[in-house]
């Protein structure tokens, strides 16, 4: 009667809620074995593939969001951080885009490049690929000379005196000019001509210098209408 199958379901019920955890416990485990079977190298090679295609079919905006994604699923990841830098390269090199485009490319670069240097401030590939310099062209293409010189500081305060301390010296000056810090950049200048003589650094500090003199010269008479 129903009170007998009241009864038997009553009695049924403890070993249902066994089979349902057990069900709950293998999706789980099955969805932790796929996730660690995949490969994120792969993974991140499909996402540059994709988004790279994008870009060079003229769709900025999508490929910019697919390449996000890179940085966003495998930002600590050591072992992808070639394809990080290459995805921010993909977009910092787009071509055939809208002015508004050109603004959108860089400070989608810029914020890809500067994810990099957050993790990995002192890796010798984030300073043999650029990733400095580019990040701070970027800065200087969105109007943010600030930008641009705190990066250069970053490779003239991180890294070892070598030639590509004295490129992050040249430029830092130059980007000093560009605001009008004249006797900052000649500073600079000097220095890179006293501890760099033999780079070619040196003999461009030298002509920058004078250039830097007319420069102002040049200031001065537009500020006094000087003739």
């Amino acid at each position: 009667d129903a009170r007998e199958m009241m009864g038997s379901f009553k009695k049924l019920l403890p070993y249902a809620a066994v089979i349902f955890i057990g069900m709950i416990v293998a999706s789980t485990l099955t969805l932790v074995l796929v996730i660690k079977s995949t490969d994120p190298s792969r993974q991140a090679d499909k996402i540059l593939r994709s988004g790279s295609r994008m870009i060079n079919e003229g769709n900025l905006s999508q490929g910019i969001e697919t390449l996000s994604v890179l940085s966003g699923y495998f930002a600590d990841n050591s072992q992808l951080l070639d394809k990080f830098i290459h995805a921010a390269d993909v977009i910092y090199e787009a071509e055939l885009v809208t002015s508004e485009g050109k603004m959108e490319k860089y400070k989608e670069a810029k914020r890809i490049y500067e994810q990099i240097i957050k993790s990995f401030p002192t890796n010798d590939q984030v300073l043999n690929k650029g990733v400095y310099f580019k990040a701070a062209d970027c800065a200087k293409e969105l109007g943010l000379l600030d930008d641009a010189i705190k990066l250069y500081d970053g490779v003239i305060t991180k890294f070892q005196p070598s030639l590509i301390v004295a490129r992050a010296l040249f430029e830092k000056a130059n980007t000093l000019v560009e605001q009008g810090k004249y006797d900052q950049a000649r500073k600079i200048y000097a220095d890179i001509i006293r501890d760099y003589p033999d780079s070619e650094f040196a003999g461009r500090s030298y002509f920058k210098l004078a250039q830097s003199y007319r420069a102002e010269a040049d200031k001065i008479k537009k500020e006094y209408n000087i003739q």
